[in-house]
């Protein structure tokens, strides 16, 4: 339901608020988390200038108690690549 280009507006009707947003310049990550039996499933939109750029999952199987706890630091370095077009008029 996530597609690159959205807005951040698209991204909360879609998936609601998220648990936890960092951002650097104008990067932006915001996660999502959902508790399951033996492990938690995380995703990750990155945004670029209020866009969508991607998605990133990953799971958590250590430790007890809500998903919350577990946000994992957003590494920069993992965010998809952004294209920027310069074009001359």
């Amino acid at each position: 339901k996530i597609s690159p280009g959205q807005s951040k507006d698209e991204v909360l009707s879609i998936l609601g608020p998220p648990g936890n947003r960092q951002f650097q310049g104008k990067d932006e990550a915001w996660q999502w988390c959902s508790t399951g039996m033996s492990t938690d499933d995380f995703l990750i939109v990155w945004f670029y200038d209020s866009q969508v750029t991607g998605i990133t999952t990953y799971k958590n199987s250590q430790g007890f108690g809500s998903c919350d706890q577990f946000y994992r630091t957003v590494r920069w370095e993992d965010a998809p690549d952004r294209r920027i077009e310069i074009r001359k008029r």
